[in-house]
């Protein structure tokens, strides 16, 4: 079974690597450098078993019954030290390879690669030691966790090298105990309930550490000196690799479920944990694959959840030619969907703007556009300034906007995305980040297409 175990264990890292590299739209690292990070991650499992075998006995803290006591053995005992254990590759990247440190998500990747290291290792040995019943939970939760709890280290070196002005050099030690912090509470909940109570605990922790690890990675990719509007990142493509890989990773659970317990205890167990590892993966895979890139912008960590639960929907896609809304609700997961990075990809450049409907159109036929730049308004809604062409005089243009359609059908047969042709009566130098989108007027519905 130790094969199994080593399998999964490198499958799951490899997912998260693979995550990385779909991310890294600005400046993609090489490949070597990430076999380095992870192979040192994995080895910095060996300094804390030394450090376990070597220290002498009157500097071992025993870990008591009560809840403070049990968090004071998580916090010096075990995060303390494997945090500063996670950090050192990504400090010795600082110091003997600069030039792989670009950018600000660089930190949280070679942080996060060498957290994956160090927790294929430790995963490997939870399997041997638990079984193969553990593995959608250290898969799904505590891989994830380690990531998170060594990018905050990270986050604040960030947070000193591109926002000097405002942040200390003490910001960096601050967000490294956040992260032994984070790292301690997760074990904690785990350590002293290990029921339903506890897991259903442990989930919500986790979607919170989830929610500001995405804003850590968006305020990274933000400001980014390589940052551009035409480069996106492809969410749909990131959240399809994520799931696809996590169903090979349960069915190789279920394989190993069968080797030890056998057909009947194997249904059962894998059954068990479906319901809560299908609803974990799918907030995972969504909300870290959607992201606000908005160039320079610094959004605030606060703690909230990856997903909302709406009552009522105000857009344009209630919104028919007359104007007349529809209430509606449900819950959505929150980030930029993957039809608006789409239609980013078309950032100063030509494109087909056809009318959705043939029959009952206001710009009559297909107009060739550009767009030329996007602009963020009020609650940091992307609209798209685009130049609309006129067939008959080439060089004449009318100043327009899309807005990407966001509920019920977002794409057409074909995949391009659908969008609300709208105006503005404002000149296009006083739409600010505080005009409302009550300012902007329903044209019609289209969509884009390459111009061929």
């Amino acid at each position: 079974m130790i094969a199994l175990y080593i399998v999964v264990a490198l499958l799951v890292a490899a997912v998260w690597v693979d995550y990385f590299r779909q991310i890294d739209v600005f400046d993609a690292e090489k490949n070597a450098h990430l076999l380095l990070a992870f192979a040192l991650g994995a080895c910095t499992v060996l300094p804390i078993f030394a450090f376990e075998y070597f220290r002498p006995a009157d500097f071992t803290l025993a870990m008591g019954p009560t809840w403070g006591e049990i968090f004071l053995y998580f916090l010096v005992e075990v995060a303390l030290v494997e945090e500063f254990c996670k950090l050192l590759p990504l400090l010795l990247f600082m110091r003997f390879n600069k030039k792989a440190l670009s950018e600000p998500l660089d930190y949280l990747l070679y942080v996060s690669v060498s957290a994956l290291g160090f927790a294929a290792v430790e995963n490997v040995l939870y399997y041997y030691y638990n079984g193969s019943a553990i593995i959608d939970s250290r898969s799904l939760l505590s891989t994830v966790g380690h990531m998170f709890d060594s990018s905050l280290a990270a986050y604040g070196i960030i947070l000193f090298r591109f926002h000097p002005k405002k942040y200390h050099w003490s910001i960096m030690p601050l967000f490294f105990l956040a992260g032994v912090l984070a790292h301690a509470i997760y074990n904690t909940i785990i350590g002293v309930a290990p029921n339903l109570f506890g897991y259903l605990l442990l989930v919500v922790y986790y979607m919170f550490s989830l929610s500001l690890f995405v804003v850590i990675l968006n305020n990274a990719l933000n400001n980014s000196p390589h940052f551009s509007y035409a480069k996106v990142v492809n969410s749909h493509k990131v959240t399809n690799r994520i799931i696809s890989a996590y169903i090979v990773v349960f069915t190789l659970q279920f394989i190993g479920l069968m080797a030890e317990l056998g057909w009947e205890e194997a249904i059962y167990g894998i059954s068990a944990s479906t319901y809560s590892s299908v609803f974990i993966l799918s907030i995972v895979s969504v909300r870290l694959a959607r992201f606000t890139l908005i160039e320079n912008r610094w959004f605030p960590l606060k703690l909230e959840m990856p997903f909302e639960i709406t009552s009522t929907y105000l857009d344009f896609d209630e919104y028919g030619p007359q104007g007349n809304g529809r209430g509606g609700g449900g819950i959505t997961i929150k980030g930029d969907p993957y039809n608006e990075t789409l239609i980013t990809s078309y950032y100063q450049q030509n494109f087909q703007l056809v009318p959705a409907q043939k029959r009952f159109t206001r710009i009559g036929y297909p107009h060739r556009a550009y767009l030329d730049q996007k602009i963020f308004i009020e609650k940091d809604v992307a609209v798209y300034r685009i130049k609309l062409f006129s067939a008959t005089h080439p060089n004449t243009y009318d100043v327009l906007y899309v807005k990407p359609k966001r509920k019920g059908q977002s794409f057409t047969k074909k995949g391009t995305p659908i969008v609300a042709l709208v105006s503005c009566a404002l000149p296009p130098e006083e739409i600010t980040e505080q005009t409302p989108m009550r300012d902007f007027k329903f044209i019609e519905w289209c969509f884009l297409k390459p111009d061929n």
